[in-house]
């Protein structure tokens, strides 16, 4: 409970965003770095790669993840338990399979490879923060430059005018049919 809200009424209707919603997603590469296990805010985890997950906000994803129960968002009071106690999330377990990776593009996170169901509980939990493997993805100068060149081409872009004696000439050679 954060002052006089709850954990559900902060995160559900904040959307759960796509990967190519991440501001310059087309100027991101995969970083030179190995991935890592470090703790990741909760706050910071803004969507997942999951399509099916990320139409909406997490408040629908979490009922999307426990169709059955009408009136509560949470599962089982015994998965409940597990979530809360189980911090690290960044190697399989007895009690969860499959780690927990997620994508970092600058302060923002993506769960690309499982863990949307723990993720999103975990929000709800109020859980501040979580062990997990994340892969950074930083800003390519290469594509955004390449980005910028191919919107300048197709127009959506202004293109960087010319010094005026450039000008004179580009008008003075149209004239003439040059």
């Amino acid at each position: 409970m954060i002052g006089d809200a709850s954990w559900e009424e902060i995160w559900k209707d904040k959307k759960v965003k796509r990967l190519h919603e991440v501001v310059d997603f087309n100027h991101y590469s995969k970083s030179s770095l190995p991935e890592i296990v470090t703790a990741v805010e909760l706050s910071k985890v803004v969507g997942t790669t999951y399509e099916e997950y990320s139409k909406g906000t997490w408040g629908q994803m979490m009922k999307r993840l426990n169709p059955r129960r009408e009136t509560d968002l949470f599962p089982s009071e015994r998965y409940f338990e597990m979530v809360r106690h189980t911090h690290d999330h960044s190697q399989g377990s007895q009690l969860f399979q499959q780690p927990i990776t997620l994508a970092k593009y600058g302060e923002e996170y993506i769960i690309c490879d499982g863990g949307n169901h723990r993720i999103c509980h975990a929000k709800f939990l109020g859980i501040p923060t979580l062990l997990l493997r994340v892969q950074e993805y930083v800003i390519d100068p290469a594509l955004k430059k390449a980005d910028v060149a191919a919107l300048q081409t197709t127009a959506i872009l202004p293109k960087p005018k010319l010094p005026l004696w450039e000008q004179a000439f580009d008008w003075l050679f149209a004239k003439l049919g040059l």
